[in-house]
């Protein structure tokens, strides 16, 4: 049983069983306790890795090799990408606080509709370029944070938010500067990560950022 307040100790519960042969002993410690828990969106997306993986394979080699080329069109996804990514975050996540169970079909309606939504802000997006360019930016950074915590196995939560949105911050204000190498260094930085997590969406074993 988990008890997360009772230090390195633990106590001896009693016996649960109907059974001479078949004895369960039970202990409270803080051993018992989840390491982390998947929600319904992150089973959800898990079922259907081989969607995302090819997904990110070929937005990973677009992004990669062609990305300062059509810049227009990154900045069109990016702002697209990001705006479906936190309605469909922000979505399950209330679901979840509900606790209300969604089937696959409500899953699909929710990350289509949004997908929908999020089509014209891509569009404003790649209008206002320099704006474009600063969420592209601080969506690299984020990126690069996501790969250092990863890296050093970072354990405080406080730690671990202020490295992503720091390196975020800290990108998109580079930007303002040097936009040019940033675009490059940014889409070049996010294809080659999204190829390769992409890859491992198919190799399996190699557990998500949010698990490590």
């Amino acid at each position: 049983m988990c008890d997360k307040d009772i230090g390195d100790k633990y106590t001896f519960d009693g016996f649960e069983t109907d059974d001479d042969c078949d004895i369960v002993m039970k202990f409270t410690s803080n051993k018992g306790c989840a390491v982390f828990s998947y929600d319904s969106l992150h089973i959800f997306l898990e079922k259907y890795a081989f969607l995302w993986g090819a997904a990110l394979i070929v937005l990973g080699i677009f992004l990669a090799f062609f990305g300062n080329k059509f810049v227009s069109a990154v900045l069109f996804m990016a702002g697209m990408i990001f705006t479906w990514a936190a309605g469909v975050l922000i979505t399950f996540y209330c679901l979840q606080k509900a606790e209300k169970e969604t089937s696959n079909v409500a899953n699909w309606i929710i990350i289509a509709s949004f997908g929908i939504v999020a089509i014209p802000v891509g569009y404003g997006v790649m209008k206002a370029r320099k704006y474009g360019i600063a969420i592209l930016s601080v969506f690299g950074g984020v990126m690069l944070g996501l790969l250092l915590t990863t890296t050093l196995f970072i354990d405080s939560k406080v730690v671990y938010w202020c490295i992503v949105i720091g390196c975020g911050i800290i990108v998109g204000l580079i930007a303002l500067k040097t936009q040019e190498i940033v675009v490059m260094g940014c889409t070049s930085f996010i294809g080659a990560y999204s190829i390769i997590r992409g890859i491992s969406l198919y190799v399996g074993e190699f557990p998500s950022e949010g698990s490590l």
